[in-house]
Parts: structure tokens; sequence; C-alpha cells
């Protein structure tokens, strides 16, 4: 068995950024992770089967491991087949899709209750769940808000999605707060 050395995973790295467009910090960095893991069980990633596979991931099964788990491998091996070139793709596993959690108004208020008061960081706090509330935003989209994403002349907020690569816009209205503009 051959091991992959570090100028392969560097330009595995570089192929995932560049012809895959995977997320550099994120999702490269997994998908490497979950093929060092196959590794260190014993996959020679040069030189497999799909047999030999499919066989891991029963094993994987037997010993607990769910369908939801081996979809992360079988991504990581797709990807890893697209850069060496290797004509096997593997389809994912079905797996039970969870309804997302939404907050009722009941929690979003008990949230905000839990922002009174009149200094700084109470006040951000409560724009912060007022934006989740009211844009459905994901919280890394939240956490790589800028300023520069708000236009007050067009009183208009920019939402940058990174894992689906798409631009959202939400009006703003200034009537929550006297001074601060939030969202319809």
């Amino acid at each position: 068995m051959t091991t992959i050395d570090d100028e392969t995973w560097n330009k595995f790295r570089r192929h995932c950024l560049s012809q895959q467009q995977l997320n550099p910090e994120s999702t490269i960095p997994e998908t490497i992770r979950k093929l060092r893991f196959l590794e260190k069980q014993g996959l020679d990633l040069q030189n497999y089967t799909k047999d030999q596979i499919y066989t891991h991931f029963a094993q994987r099964l037997e010993n607990g491991g769910t369908y939801n788990a081996l979809n992360h491998y079988v991504k990581a091996l797709n990807r890893w087949n697209k850069f060496i070139e290797k004509q096997i793709q593997f389809n994912l596993y079905k797996t039970d899709k969870k309804p997302m959690k939404v907050p009722t108004t009941v929690e979003i208020n008990k949230m905000l209750q839990q922002c009174k008061g009149k200094k700084r960081y109470n006040k951000r706090n409560k724009m912060i769940v007022i934006l989740l509330a009211k844009t459905g935003m994901r919280n890394k989209e939240l956490c790589s808000l800028k300023l520069t994403d708000i236009d007050w002349q067009r009183r208009e907020i920019t939402i940058k999605n990174s894992k689906h690569n798409k631009t959202r816009i939400f009006l703003l209205k200034t009537n929550y707060f006297s001074a601060a503009p939030i969202l319809l």
C-alpha cells in the first residue's frame, strides 16, 4: 500500500479549489481528513476497487455506522476520483432528511427578552436575533456579514451564501429601533 505524500495532498487541495470549486476553509480540509482516515484504515487511495470500498462501508455499517456518515466518505472519494481521473463514481446512500427546526415566535421573543438592556452587546445580540429570524440567514452567513454588505442609501442588505454561491438581497425599514434599521 502506498500512502499519499504531502505534495500530492497539496495538488489535490489546489485541484479541489480551482476545478471542483470547493470551500477552502471547510469542505477541502474535511475531504482530506476523510480520505486520510480511509488511508489509515488500510485503503490504498492510488489503487482500489469499488468492491473494496463497499466492503469497507459494509463493515462500518455493521459496526453502527450510518448512511448519513458514509455519505461524507462517498463525496470525498468521488472528489478524489476526479482528481486522479479514476472512472469510478459512488452513489450517495438514501437518508431520511430531518426537517429544519425553525424557532417559533414565542421562542424568538424569549431570545429577544434575553437581550434587554442598554449596553452595546445587548443591542448587538438583539440585532443578531432579528437578522436571523427575519432573513433565514445561516450562522456562517451572519458571521461573514460586513458593514459594506449594508447599503444604507438603497436601504438593503446583501447576504452572500458561500455554500451555494448565491446572493440574496433584503430590504431594510426603520421602525423597530428609533435610529437603527431592521429588516422587513
